[in-house]
C-alpha cells in the first residue's frame, strides 16, 4: 500500500487536548477523593472525497476565521493548561495512592482570619467550607475530627464535619452564631418574669435602687406589674436574655430563716416593711409570733432578725400629759376669738417604728389666730416656767409636774447612797398615726374641724393606737456649730415585763457606755493601748419611767425620763455583756485590716430577769451653752446618734439634771425646757 492511498487527517492546533473541568472521583483502592481532569475529544477534521481541510467539531457550529480568532484572543486571557498547586498536590497523592493527613488539611487553612464583624468574614468562611468539602470525603473529615479530639457523631453530613473543624479546631467564630448575635442586638423583644413578694424585694433592692441600676447596666426598660406580681422587661434579645439570667442567679443565692420574737405583741406589716428596707432582707409574718426572713446573705438575715425583735420594744410605754396655756389678762377679753386646736399632718424626716398600719402622722397644734396676733405672741412666750399654764392627764385630772417627776417617781431598790436619780427632758414631737391603712400619704385629718382643750383630751383617750415621740433638735441648735464634743458607744437593754405588767410605764434597763477617743487625737506613730482608746467604760442597772408632755401652744413637745440607777461592776455583769466588751476591746486595738466589729448580744439574763437589746448606737455628744447664766446643776447636751444596725441618723437635745433639791434648781430646769420648745429662741434668752 502506497503512502498516497492512506487517508490523511489534518489536526488543527485548537483541537489539542484542553482542560475543561475537574470532578471528584473516589478510588476504592486508596480511599482518597480528589479532583481529576475530564478531557473532551479533540475536534476532528475530515476531508470530503479526498479534499483536505478542517472538519468542524460537534461543539462548534462553524469554523472560526483567523480574523475572528484574533479578535477573541485580544478580549479574553488564555486559560492556563497547568493545574493549581493544590490540584497538582492532590493529583500526586492520587497517583501515589497515599492517604491524606492533617498536614494536607492544614494546607487549606488561610494564614489570616478576617474580622468577624466585617462583611468579608462571611465570604471567606463560606469559601473555606466549600474548599474543604470539595477536597475531602465525609469519612476523611470524620477521621480528621477525631485526630483533633472533637467528639462528633458518626452519622453526620460532610458540611457538619467541616464546620466543626473550622470553628472548634481552627477557632473561627461560628457564622450562624454571629448572625444570631447580630439579630439579638438589633431586634427588640419583651419578657414578663413572674416573681413572689420576697423575690421582687430582692430584685428591687432598697427603694428600687437595684432595679434602676439593672436598667442602666443591661440597657433595658423595666417596670413592675402588680397583678399578678411580675417584672416586665423590654429591650434587645441579648439584653433581655442577660438580665433574665442575672435575676435567676440572684434568686438562687436567696437564704431563708424562720424565727420567733420574744414579745407577745404582734408586728404590723408597715413595721416589717420598714425593717426589711433597713436590713435589705424581706420579713413577713407567718403565724403568731413567728416571722420568716429571706435575703441574699447571712448578714442581712441576722440584721433583719435583730431589727424585728427591737421593733417590738421600740415604742416605749409612757404617761401622756397635756399642757393648757391661758392668755394673759390683757388679752382675755370677751371679744377675743376662743382658743382652738386641730390635728395637723406631720411629715417625719425618717421612718418610725409604730404599731399603726399607716405611715402618715399628725400633731395637735393651736389654730392660727390672725385676728388676735398679740394674744398668739403672748401664748408663744409662755411656757412651763410661767404661771399661766396647767398640766392635765388624758382623763382630765390636773397634774403637778414637780410632784410627778420628783416626789411620786418610783424609787430604786438600791440604797440611797448607791442610787443615782437623774431627770432628763428631750425635745421632739408627739405624733399620732393615721387610723387609715392607706399606703399613700394622705393629708386628711382624723379629726374634722377645730377642738377645745377638753375635747382634745377626750379624743386622745379614745384612740387605740398610742402616740409616738419623735426626737428633734431646737431651731437654734440646728444652725449652731457643735462644741466640746465627745464620742460614746452606748448599748441599752430593756427588761422584759413580768406576767401581768405589760402596760406598766416603769421599765428596767441595763446601759453600757464606752467613751471613745477621737481618731484625730491619736498620733499615728504612737503605740496606742486599749486604755488610751476606751476610758471609763461604765455599766448601769436601774428603772426608768417616761412622761410625755403634749404642748400644742408651743412648737415642740417634751419627753421627761426619770431614772434611778446604780453602777453594775464587771464581776456582776452578765457573761454575754462581758464577752462583748472584750470583743470590742479586740476590735479597737487590732491592726488587722479585715477585723469585723462585734455585735452586742440580743438577749441578756441578770438576776433571773431577761433583757432585750433596744439600742446599739454611736453618739457624738456636745455640751451646749446658749446663755452664760446656766445653772451648774443641769446642763444642755445635744446628741447626734447613729444606729449601728439600721444605719439611721437622729438628733436630740437633752436637759440633764441630777438632784434638784431646791426650788431655784427646779425653775432653772423648767426655763431650759422652755428654751428648747420656744418658737424663736433668740427672743427667749432669759436668765437661767
Amino acid at each position: 500500500m502506497s503512502f498516497n492511498s492512506v487517508r490523511r487527517v489534518a489536526v488543527a492546533s485548537s483541537s489539542l487536548p484542553r482542560l475543561h473541568a475537574f470532578r471528584a472521583v473516589r478510588y476504592p483502592t486508596s480511599g482518597f477523593a480528589t479532583t481529576t481532569p475530564s478531557f473532551r475529544p479533540a475536534n476532528r477534521e475530515s476531508q470530503d472525497d479526498g479534499g483536505s481541510g478542517p472538519v468542524a467539531s460537534a461543539d462548534s457550529p462553524q469554523s472560526a476565521s483567523p480574523r475572528r480568532m484574533a479578535k477573541h484572543a485580544t478580549k479574553a486571557p488564555r486559560r492556563t493548561l497547568e493545574p493549581s498547586k493544590t490540584e497538582s498536590f492532590l493529583l500526586s497523592l492520587l497517583t501515589e495512592g497515599a492517604d491524606p493527613t492533617l498536614a494536607d488539611l492544614e494546607r487549606l487553612k488561610p494564614r489570616r482570619r478576617p474580622n468577624p464583624e466585617s462583611d468579608e468574614y462571611a465570604v471567606e468562611y463560606a469559601t473555606l467550607l466549600d474548599n474543604i468539602c470539595r477536597s475531602f470525603s465525609s469519612d476523611q473529615l470524620r477521621d480528621f475530627s477525631q485526630q483533633y479530639g472533637l467528639s462528633i457523631g458518626s452519622k453526620r453530613k460532610k458540611r457538619a464535619y467541616a464546620e466543626a473543624i473550622v470553628e472548634r479546631a481552627w477557632q473561627w467564630p461560628s457564622l450562624r452564631e454571629l448572625k444570631r448575635m447580630q439579630r439579638d442586638r438589633t431586634e427588640v423583644t419583651s419578657q414578663t418574669l413572674p416573681l413572689t413578694a420576697s423575690e421582687l424585694f430582692i430584685v428591687l433592692g432598697k427603694d428600687g435602687s437595684d432595679l434602676f441600676q439593672l436598667s442602666r447596666k443591661f440597657n433595658v426598660y423595666i417596670s413592675v406589674k402588680p397583678n399578678p406580681l411580675a417584672v416586665y422587661v423590654e429591650g434587645s434579645r441579648e439584653s433581655v436574655r442577660e438580665i433574665e439570667s442575672h435575676i435567676s442567679n440572684v434568686l438562687k443565692d436567696m437564704v431563708e430563716d424562720i424565727f420567733e420574737v420574744p414579745s407577745k405583741q404582734s408586728i404590723s406589716k408597715e413595721v416589717l416593711q420598714s425593717v426589711s428596707r433597713m436590713a435589705g432582707a424581706f420579713v413577713e409574718n407567718i403565724e403568731g409570733r413567728k416571722l420568716r426572713v429571706r435575703g441574699i446573705n447571712t448578714t442581712s438575715i441576722t440584721t433583719a432578725k435583730r431589727l424585728a425583735i427591737r421593733a417590738t420594744y421600740q415604742v416605749e410605754p409612757s404617761e401622756l400629759l397635756m399642757q393648757h396655756t391661758y392668755p394673759s389678762e390683757e388679752y382675755s377679753l370677751p371679744t377675743s376669738v376662743p382658743l382652738a386646736y386641730s390635728l395637723y399632718p406631720f411629715l417625719a424626716p425618717r421612718s418610725l417604728f409604730s404599731t399603726s398600719k399607716s405611715n402618715m402622722f399628725f400633731r395637735w397644734r393651736r389654730v392660727g389666730d390672725w385676728l388676735g396676733e398679740a394674744r398668739s405672741q403672748s401664748l408663744d412666750a409662755s411656757g412651763l416656767a410661767q404661771s399661766r399654764s396647767s398640766l392635765f392627764a388624758i382623763d382630765g385630772t390636773k397634774v403637778n409636774l414637780h410632784d410627778r417627776l420628783l416626789v411620786n417617781a418610783p424609787p430604786h431598790s438600791a440604797s440611797p447612797t448607791d442610787s443615782r436619780r437623774l431627770v432628763s427632758a428631750s425635745s421632739g414631737h408627739i405624733l399620732f398615726p393615721s387610723a387609715q391603712a392607706d399606703p399613700k400619704l394622705s393629708l386628711k385629718s382624723m379629726y374634722n374641724g377645730q377642738s377645745t382643750h377638753s375635747d382634745t383630751c377626750s379624743w386622745i383617750s379614745k384612740q387605740r393606737s398610742s402616740a409616738t415621740f419623735l426626737p428633734s433638735l431646737p431651731l437654734e441648735l440646728v444652725r449652731a456649730r457643735p462644741s466640746q464634743q465627745q464620742v460614746v458607744h452606748r448599748v441599752v437593754y430593756r427588761g422584759l415585763p413580768a406576767e401581768g405588767q405589760e402596760g406598766s410605764t416603769m421599765m428596767r434597763f441595763i446601759r453600757l457606755e464606752v467613751p471613745l477617743v477621737e481618731p484625730r487625737e491619736a498620733q499615728p506613730q504612737m503605740d496606742i493601748q486599749y486604755n488610751d482608746l476606751v476610758k471609763g467604760a461604765t455599766c448601769w442597772i436601774g428603772v426608768a419611767t417616761n412622761v410625755d408632755l403634749l404642748m400644742p401652744d408651743r412648737h415642740m413637745d417634751l419627753r421627761f425620763i426619770v431614772s434611778d440607777a446604780e453602777p453594775l461592776p464587771s464581776d456582776h455583769q452578765p457573761t454575754e455583756l462581758l464577752n462583748y466588751t472584750r470583743g470590742l476591746e479586740d476590735f479597737l486595738t487590732s491592726n488587722e485590716p479585715n477585723v469585723t466589729q462585734p455585735s452586742p448580744p440580743m438577749l441578756l439574763s441578770h438576776d433571773g430577769r431577761d433583757f432585750v437589746l433596744t439600742s446599739s448606737v454611736s453618739v457624738r455628744k456636745s455640751t451646749e451653752s446658749p446663755t452664760a447664766d446656766f445653772s451648774p446643776t443641769s446642763q444642755v447636751v445635744s446628741e447626734s446618734i447613729l444606729d449601728l444596725e439600721s444605719g439611721r441618723h437622729s438628733a436630740v437635745c437633752v436637759v440633764l439634771s441630777e438632784g434638784m433639791s431646791t426650788l431655784q434648781e427646779w425653775e432653772s430646769f423648767l426655763r431650759k425646757c422652755d428654751w428648747m420648745t420656744a418658737k424663736d429662741t433668740s427672743r427667749n434668752r432669759g436668765s437661767f
